[in-house]
């Protein structure tokens, strides 16, 4: 689970260098991935294969007048057909930097999760494919890169198909934060909107809102 701010506006190109799959890359009519964008479709790794996902990330973070928190981290995730609408998903941060008044580096966070995707939508049709996503994130995480504490949600998965290669990806998700040094959840809702575009094989254009 990434999670974002108050509100953000995202706009970038991507490079998509492909799944490393068993799989050859033809077996996709474009390629499915989850990075690097926030949003997620409901488009599934195909039953048998495995796909694997992974990329930087960099945040700079500030609350009112306080101390100016930057954090860089590697994300790895790693996605295996179960059936043709089911994946088993397993992302972790094998290696994350964290620095505000002191700076610590460590092992981060590992989150598993099952995507399902109940809904197709017809070819022409203006009616999204749509799915499931719930998740567990594991506090293998040392304080104070992680809280230690367990975290649980579920995000709902909508996919329309639209003219010119567009494709729009809606997420609106809702979990429950683990709280440091303490025994409840923050309640946090997610909502977030992606418009990509594939513009050759190894290349897609996206805007997000989240």
């Amino acid at each position: 689970m990434r999670p974002g701010g108050l509100g953000s506006i995202a706009l970038g190109v991507a490079l998509l260098l492909g799944p490393v799959s068993v799989a050859a890359a033809e077996d996709y009519d474009m390629f499915p991935t989850d990075r690097p964008s926030l949003s997620t479709s409901t488009i599934t790794v195909p039953p048998g294969k495995l796909q694997i996902e992974s990329g930087v990330e960099y945040s700079r973070s500030r609350v009112s007048h306080g101390q100016t928190e930057q954090q860089l981290l590697l994300d790895i995730l790693f996605r295996t057909g179960i059936t043709s609408r089911v994946e088993a998903r397993l992302d972790i941060n094998p290696v994350v930097w964290l620095k505000d008044a002191d700076t610590d580096v460590g092992f981060g966070d590992v989150t598993v999760a099952v995507k399902y995707r109940f809904f197709d939508s017809q070819e022409g049709s203006w009616w999204p494919s749509l799915g499931v996503l719930p998740f567990v994130k594991i506090p293998s995480a040392r304080s104070p890169i992680g809280s230690e504490r367990v975290d649980i949600g579920c995000t709902g998965l909508a996919t329309f198909d639209l003219p010119w290669r567009l494709s729009l990806d809606l997420n609106v998700g809702l979990a429950g934060i683990g709280q440091s040094g303490g025994a409840y959840f923050l309640l946090q809702e997610t909502v977030s909107a992606s418009l990509s575009r594939q513009i050759t094989a190894p290349f897609a254009a996206y805007g997000e809102l989240f």
